[in-house]
Order: C-alpha cells, then sequence, then structure tokens
C-alpha cells in the first residue's frame, strides 16, 4: 500500500502591518534572506516532507516563484489565493489537497522551525491523526474581564502557548474546516477547530524559544541578531 502523502501549507497571506516596511513581513528579509525562505527551506530539509503548497496573495506571485528558484524549493507544488482571514487562507489551501494526506500547516513568519519538530509532528499525526508543536508556559496567566479586573488564575502546568506547524490527517482538517464555514466559528489556530470534534496532541518542541512568530519590528531585529549568533540552528 502507497504510503499517504505529508504535505506542508505554509500561510504566507498576512499582511504584517505591525512589523512595517514595504512588504509583508514573510517577504521582508533577515540576514539578506526572506522570512518565507528560511521557513520553506525548513520543510525543504525534513526528509518526511514530499510536497510544500503556500497560500498568498496574488501579488507577491511572481516574488515567490523567484524565492522557490533562487533557494532551490524542489518540494514546492503550488500557490492559492489567500483569504482575508487567516481562517479563510488555510481553508483555501486545504480544500486543494487529498482528503488522504497529511497535512501540515506553517506560519511563514516562524523562520526557524527545526526539520526535527517538523518529523515528530508527522509521526503523531500518522499514529493519531492530529499533532501541534506547543511550549510550556512560563509566566502566570489570569483571565480577566472586559475591565481588566481578575476573574481567573489557571493552572500553569496545564497551559501550553500553541505554535505551528500544526499537523492533521486530511479529512479531519477539511471536515473542521467545513463546519467552522457553516457555522459562522471562528479562531485563532486550526487546532481550535478541531478540538470540539477530535482529540488533539500536543508536542514540546526541541528548542521552542527559536520557533516564534515575528510580528512586531522588535521580533526581525532579533531574529537577525539570532543569525547572527547561532548558525548552526538556524537553516
Amino acid at each position: 500500500m502507497k504510503p499517504l502523502p505529508c504535505i506542508a501549507l505554509i500561510v504566507a497571506g498576512g499582511s504584517g502591518r505591525r512589523v512595517g516596511g514595504n512588504l509583508p513581513k514573510q517577504y521582508q528579509k533577515i540576514s539578506e534572506k526572506p522570512i518565507l525562505a528560511y521557513s520553506m527551506q525548513a520543510f525543504e530539509s525534513c526528509p518526511a516532507i514530499d510536497e510544500i503548497h503556500l497560500v498568498a496573495h496574488e501579488d507577491y506571485r511572481e516574488l515567490i516563484i523567484n524565492m522557490v528558484k533562487k533557494y532551490k524549493i524542489n518540494k514546492f507544488c503550488k500557490i492559492y489565493p489567500a483569504g482575508n482571514t487567516r481562517q479563510e487562507s488555510v481553508s483555501a489551501g486545504i480544500q486543494n489537497l487529498p482528503d488522504e494526506s497529511f497535512i501540515l500547516i506553517h506560519d511563514a513568519a516562524r523562520p526557524f522551525i527545526k526539520a526535527i519538530d517538523i518529523e515528530c509532528v508527522i509521526n503523531e499525526v500518522k499514529i493519531h491523526k492530529t499533532a501541534i508543536l506547543a511550549n510550556y508556559v512560563s509566566d502566570t496567566i489570569k483571565v480577566a474581564d472586559d475591565n481588566c479586573n481578575i476573574i481567573q488564575t489557571p493552572n500553569r502546568k496545564n497551559l501550553y502557548a500553541a505554535q505551528t506547524p500544526q499537523g492533521f490527517y486530511g479529512e479531519i482538517i477539511k471536515k473542521a474546516h467545513e463546519k467552522a464555514k457553516i457555522n459562522g466559528i471562528f479562531a485563532s489556530d486550526d487546532a481550535a477547530l478541531v478540538e470540539c470534534d477530535f482529540p488533539v496532541k500536543i508536542i514540546i518542541e526541541s528548542k521552542p524559544e527559536l520557533n516564534f512568530k515575528i510580528t512586531t519590528q522588535f521580533d526581525l531585529l532579533f531574529a537577525e541578531f539570532l543569525t547572527t549568533q547561532i548558525e548552526d540552528d538556524v537553516p
């Protein structure tokens, strides 16, 4: 029996306004290389990944194609038009992918994801059909009302900061997005759409401090610093 394909869907449709600059953050450069190129290279270097697909706005198609050629992303397959929100963009991408596949959804703005962590997610998805990368929460978290009055302090040992990639058996994540669209459900990550109907496994990544999402100008500066300090840990 032929193994099911492992497909990376990199979401690169955001505007990245908080970072600033003339381009969305995923196309801005860290040490002369675009952020998106780092993310694509990480999945390219993972032997378990068979295909790389992207969701992005049409205005940047040529830029992406040139990037794919320059950085030799041989597993690249296709670009799908992004939606108005991340959830719409992911939905637009996964509907083109096979039900019988393992789909890893990753934020383009997390450039320092490690191939070993990608592989760990894939291995877990093959067993449990769902898995996400996450990290332990080190701060004490407070839940407050609209007036910033604390109403709850959750037990920190049960709290995790969700990251990407998030992996799912194709049919499961596609049905979750379809259900969310029908019922008008919006979530900040894909696992939240699946959790209602299916258990999702957490994988603690090997170097969670590196897999941060570039959101602000400070993040961009910090990423630049990292590439000059820890070359062995950066693609």
